[in-house]
């Protein structure tokens, strides 16, 4: 007598192939075991003299010392200042890339703008639509820089110029302005 089992389907899983294989099959691990170095040995490090080490690669206490001696002013040049205080401007124009990412609190608002000036070959040639151009608006407000990214190409340059005019309250982080990019459309219309 033996004993039966009764299995259902599900538990028997894929059942294997009854193909032959016609690459040898290759166990990756074994193989990389073989050629890989074997794994450094886990150990505490003992330290040895200066003269001993093979490369030195940490500073000495001596050469440390040298190198953080305290200084004083009289150390310092500063050129024609003579001497008496350093003044460091925090406050640097920093123009970030066209894809750099911002946060603001608020972002820049339009005040003024020139109106496009439509030229005169597009006009005659009865070109009109929006230009898409992205703007740097600095901490100033005004518009440092401008780059082209979509809209009929007759009236990019028109589209240049009249942006370049616009005027913006500047976008505010930690109630501070900042210089940020913003996308602004440009409208030519023929009437």
């Amino acid at each position: 007598m033996r004993p039966i089992r009764i299995v259902r389907y599900t538990d028997l899983g894929v059942p294997p192939s009854i193909a032959k294989p016609s690459v040898p099959q290759i166990n990756v691990a074994r193989e990389v075991a073989k050629i890989a170095a074997p794994p450094p040995a886990i150990a505490i490090p003992e330290p040895v003299a200066d003269e001993q080490a093979q490369a030195q690669t940490i500073a000495t206490v001596t050469e440390m010392a040298e190198a953080l001696a305290p200084m004083t002013l009289d150390d310092l040049d500063f050129g024609e200042g003579g001497g008496d205080s350093l003044f460091i401007d925090l406050d640097l124009e920093y123009s970030p890339a066209p894809d750099d990412f911002i946060a603001v609190e608020s972002e820049p608002v339009r005040i003024s703008i020139d109106p496009p000036v439509y030229p005169d070959v597009a006009k005659s040639a009865g070109i009109e639509g929006t230009v898409l151009v992205r703007v740097l608006v600095g901490k100033d407000g005004r518009v440092k820089d401008v780059i082209y990214i979509d809209g009929p190409e007759g009236l990019k340059k028109a589209a240049f110029d009249c942006a370049r005019t616009a005027v913006f309250k500047p976008a505010l982080m930690d109630h501070r302005p900042v210089g940020v990019w913003v996308i602004m459309p440009v409208t030519f219309r023929l009437r």
